[in-house]
Formats: structure tokens, sequence, C-alpha cells
């Protein structure tokens, strides 16, 4: 029914579901056209995006785990694999 559709739609767990599947692939994003010009440290993203820095080391563990990116522990920054 309409109604059903329109509870759905409203609710809370389509919300997290528009984060998760599309804000969170937008931000993984701008993070790597950030890091295709220079290697930049979890703060520094933080910074330049205005995202909070837990959500930044989120995204990097797990594109470190998909072999997106590397972090150079000499420098103590993420750079492009």
């Amino acid at each position: 029914s309409e109604e059903a559709y329109r509870e759905f739609f409203a609710s809370d767990r389509v919300d997290q579901l528009f984060k998760e599947l599309v804000l969170d692939k937008l931000a993984v994003s701008q993070i790597m056209l950030l890091l295709k010009e220079s290697p930049l440290s979890t703060g520094e993203m933080s910074e330049k995006l205005g995202l909070n820095p837990s959500d930044i080391s989120r995204y990097m563990n797990s594109s470190s785990r998909h072999g997106m990116v590397r972090y150079d522990t000499n420098q103590k920054r993420y750079e492009l694999r």
C-alpha cells in the first residue's frame, strides 16, 4: 500500500541503508581523489573533507583490506597502492 511504502522510506533503517550504500561510497571516492594527489594522514583527510576522523579510519581500514591503500608507518600517512 502507499502508506506502507511511505513508512518504509521514512524509516531510520532506510536512512541507515542510504548512508551505508551511498554516503560511505562517496566519502571513499573523495578520499581516493585526495590520495591521488599525495599521501595524507587520517587527520589531514578529516580536515580537508570535514569528516569525522573515526569514519576516515574505518574507511581506510576497509580500503587497506581491499588492497586500495597502504599505510606508510614511517610517514604515518596513507597512500594509494
